[in-house]
């Protein structure tokens, strides 16, 4: 009896919980929207469709918490019910304890029985209770998930970065810990939109928001501020790595070849940074930040300007900054030489190295490990059911899926390291000087930018993907093939599950 009684306590004790977690969803979210509703920086219609979205996420919260209070009065009804029979039981007992040997034994295993009976069928209620009690709070938890998140890039949105950035502002006024603040505009935009459709244009935003995804790290927050600008928050970041962060983001994206519509486009991007200063508030970081972004298109776009507080600090290329005629989007070049020059840089696919180069720079690696004892670290990366991808949605979707997850993996390559293409779908690297733990945490954050890319292609709403990664480190008595061997069948485990790093038979759980 005394094991129902703590049951029936502890999911009371969730039951309290639950709808403390309901009641401050619904608290922030409609202090968002009155946050919100004051703003002047966004459109009239895009403020509206905001409004509508908050409001259908207030009625979404209003509807869960009915069904937790619902469901809380049927708790504790059937605690009641409960505690009125035992206490039956009882009554039964004492009139019984006067009465024969004989009948007493009776009365008591009678009350056994029905006591038994009794805490089975709360106990049972009380688990039926509990598994709904799960399902609303994971109902809420990706309500608020989704209440956070920009629907077209899956970026975090405005809502998450003004909570995330007081947050934080607030933690480096009480303790000093860094914060920095990047925030990036895409250059001529609009010119995009204009020249080749809105969808082109959702496609730019779509590969900006997976690029700055997976060349940021872990901790930072990737939030599309509004429109065409993206803000990044990068924790306990001084101003010098906040610098490294903006030019290795700006060299990526510049790097990027955009596929939409039959067209190849370059993209280039504008920074401001500035870190949080003692007594500053958010309003005033964010607007440092913004002077940078300013002096940043103001210079010719393409770079970065840092605001130290009291003065405009160029960064990166700025110097080298393209003219504002020459930043604008373009079709990727081409050579004109022959046909076959033409198609390679038409399709920066068929530019890559193939299996047998690959191959031979296994062989190199490995070679020069067993002389110097510099460890190496193999990795091949497949799209998971890219046969479907293309029965689906045509070869040329697929070409696009292809260059994407290619444009991902070579924005983390070094200098020195060789991307392949050594089947139609896959992928393969060998990274010298870098154990499989080190590779890892890079590999990871390309799994989870892939997964998070959404691309608009040749009028489709979307194409969804993931991708699968093998990892294998270099063991003393391997040679090349034994290590491709290890590194394959990694990939293979991988790929089976789909979504999924395998490090020589360690899988990585998503």
């Amino acid at each position: 009896m005394e094991t129902s009684y703590q049951f029936g306590i502890d999911i009371l004790v969730i039951v309290a919980i639950v709808q403390f977690l309901f009641g401050a969803a619904a608290v922030w979210l409609f202090a968002g929207a009155a946050k919100t509703g004051g703003s002047d920086a966004a459109g009239t219609e895009e403020m509206e469709a905001l409004r509508e979205k908050q409001r259908e996420d207030s009625k979404k919260i209003q509807e869960a918490m009915q069904q937790v209070y619902r469901l809380t009065g049927r708790i504790g009804h059937d605690v009641g019910e409960h505690n009125a029979r035992v206490k039956q039981i009882n009554d039964e007992l004492s009139g019984a304890a006067g009465e024969r040997s004989d009948d007493l034994e009776s009365a008591v295993l009678a009350a056994v029985a029905n006591m038994t009976q009794a805490n089975e069928k709360l106990q049972s209620e009380l688990r039926s209770a509990e598994a709904k009690l799960a399902e609303q709070a994971a109902a809420l938890q990706s309500q608020m998930e989704m209440a956070r998140t920009d629907a077209l890039t899956g970026a975090l949105n405005r809502r998450a970065f003004d909570d995330e950035i007081q947050r934080r502002v607030s933690e480096y006024q009480r303790y000093r810990t860094p914060v920095s603040l990047l925030l990036f505009d895409i250059d001529h935009f609009k010119k995009f939109n204009d020249t080749y459709g809105h969808q082109t244009g959702d496609d730019v935003l779509c590969h900006v928001a997976c690029t700055l995804s997976m060349v940021m790290r872990d901790v930072d927050l990737v939030c599309r501020y509004g429109g065409e600008e993206f803000a990044i928050i990068l924790p306990a970041t001084e101003s010098p790595g906040a610098i490294l962060a903006a030019e290795r983001a700006r060299t990526a994206i510049e790097r990027m070849v955009v596929e939409s519509n039959g067209q190849q486009l370059k993209v280039t991007v504008s920074g401001g940074i500035a870190e949080s200063l003692a007594g500053e508030e958010v309003d005033s970081l964010v607007a440092r930040a913004d002077q940078g972004l300013y002096a940043s298109k103001k210079a010719g776009r393409n770079c970065v300007h840092l605001h130290d507080g009291t003065k405009l600090i160029p960064s990166g290329k700025q110097g080298a900054a393209e003219s504002p005629k020459a930043a604008e989007p373009k079709q990727a070049e081409t050579k004109s030489t022959d046909r076959a020059a033409e198609t390679t840089a038409k399709d920066p696919l068929q530019s890559l190295p193939n299996r047998e180069a690959f191959v031979e720079d296994v062989r190199r690696r490995v070679e020069q490990h067993h002389k110097y004892h510099a460890p190496v670290t193999i990795l091949y990366c497949g799209v998971d059911s890219f046969g479907a991808i293309v029965g689906r949605h045509g070869h040329e979707a697929g070409n696009v899926v292809l260059r994407a997850v290619a444009q991902f993996l070579k924005a983390v390559l070094r200098d020195q390291e060789m991307l392949a293409r050594i089947a139609e779908d896959r992928f393969a690297i060998v990274l010298a000087g870098v154990n499989a733990g080190e590779a890892l945490q890079k590999i990871e954050r390309i799994r989870q930018a892939v997964e998070k890319c959404r691309l608009p292609v040749d009028g489709l709403a979307e194409v969804n993907f993931t991708a699968s990664f093998g990892l294998a480190e270099i063991n003393e008595l391997d040679d090349a093939t034994m290590l491709m061997n290890r590194g394959l069948e990694a990939y293979a485990h991988a790929a089976a599950k789909k979504n999924c790093i395998q490090v020589e038979g360690r899988p990585v759980a998503v």
